[in-house]
């Protein structure tokens, strides 16, 4: 009599243990998700790879806008008290309150919301992950809401980067002053930069790390930098403009993502057609995400820093010579102080190639969506199917 042997799978042990061989399993699912988000292209590659490609295409360019920086390195507006102590008053006032905020409403509503209306339960990753990018999409609604009304009047403002707006940039000294005697725009200042650095101690301090959250840390240092840097050096017009460039697109992703979460609890619970409505709102929030991000960062900020590079020199004020380092517009500010407009001019250089980076994984996941539809989680995050 022949005895049938059968065959055990070679990652399973055969005195292993049923919770064992579940553990083992799991982790050999995580090990393969985990190679099917190391195919993308390493991040250097393109950060460095499109500079590398700018210097060789406009390097002349380049070096000869650095020759006439040279000749104001001395140059620069010396801030008032008023102006010095805003991000200050963002990074310990603005920050916490913020905060509290975002717990308050996680814990309170968004929770509720995620357990109820996208069956996911409380302590699960799915369900943090819900809250927070509900929490996003919020402030990125009320911060674009507030963007938009404070600047809908202002000269640097119309929708596309024209060049009446490039040359309202290059404002006096006394206009710039102005300018930050608005509260709005320095609520709208205040705001954004409690909200980067909240989002820099958030990402520093979270157990569930994003794939891309080198990325994230270098872009949120130099979104502080840019944003702080622009307020005391009274850039804020060019930092306005490329706040608002920035936060438009934000809203929808993290709609769309919310809606992932909840369409499996949605299939089980709802009708067909209840069912299809949610998963086409998701779909639609994606694809404004994408238009949103594209147009906004890649083709008007993409001109924008462009332009500045090569065609106006926004960063400095209208009347000021730099050979006699005197301009006769700057009244009482004066023109001997901190030059900042060399490092702010090169890091908004050097935020562009990380968005060119994400537009990458962003077309890679829409390659995704034709090929596998209804698989629109987000490529540049960790796995979403996580518990």
């Amino acid at each position: 009599m022949i005895e049938t042997q059968t065959a055990v799978p070679q990652s399973v042990h055969p005195n292993a243990r049923p919770s064992e061989t579940s553990n083992k399993a799991s982790r050999n699912n995580k090990q393969e998700q985990t190679r099917k988000k190391n195919d993308d292209i390493p991040f250097p590659y393109v950060y460095f790879g499109f500079i590398l490609g700018y210097f060789v295409l406009r390097g002349d360019k380049l070096w000869s806008n650095l020759s006439t920086w040279k000749d104001h390195a001395n140059s620069g507006f010396i801030p008032d008290l008023q102006t010095a102590s805003l991000p200050l008053f963002a990074f310990f006032v603005v920050c916490p309150v913020l905060y509290f905020w975002r717990t308050l409403v996680k814990g309170i509503i968004f929770s509720h919301f995620a357990e109820k209306w996208a069956g996911l339960a409380v302590g699960t990753v799915k369900h943090e992950k819900f809250c927070e990018q509900a929490w996003l999409a919020v402030h990125y609604t009320i911060a674009t809401g507030l963007g938009y009304a404070v600047l809908k009047d202002k000269p640097w403002f119309p929708p596309l980067v024209t060049e009446q707006a490039q040359i309202a940039l290059m404002a006096t000294a006394k206009e710039r002053y102005d300018d930050q005697q608005d509260f709005g725009l320095r609520a709208l200042y205040a705001l954004q930069l409690g909200f980067y650095t909240l989002e820099l101690v958030t990402l520093l301090m979270t157990k569930h790390r994003r794939s891309d959250a080198m990325v994230y840390f270098f872009h949120h240092i130099y979104t502080m930098f840019l944003m702080g840097g622009s307020w005391i050096s009274y850039q804020h017009r060019i930092g306005t403009l490329v706040l608002f460039l920035h936060d438009i697109g934000d809203i929808f992703l993290p709609i769309g993502k919310c809606y992932t979460y909840a369409e499996e609890h949605i299939r089980r619970t709802r009708t067909k057609a209840q069912y299809e409505m949610h998963k086409n709102i998701g779909m639609g929030c994606f694809v404004m995400f994408v238009i949103a991000f594209a147009i906004p960062r890649l083709v008007v900020y993409g001109t924008l820093v462009y332009r500045g590079f090569n065609d106006y020199p926004w960063y400095k004020c209208c009347g000021y010579d730099p050979l006699t380092q005197y301009c006769g517009e700057c009244g009482t500010l004066g023109v001997k102080g901190p030059n900042w407009d060399t490092p702010l001019q090169g890091t908004l250089g050097l935020l562009y190639p990380m968005h060119v980076y994400w537009f990458y994984l962003i077309v890679k996941m829409a390659l995704r969506l034709l090929l596998q539809p209804g698989q629109y989680d987000d490529v540049r995050s960790d796995d979403e199917k996580e518990d």
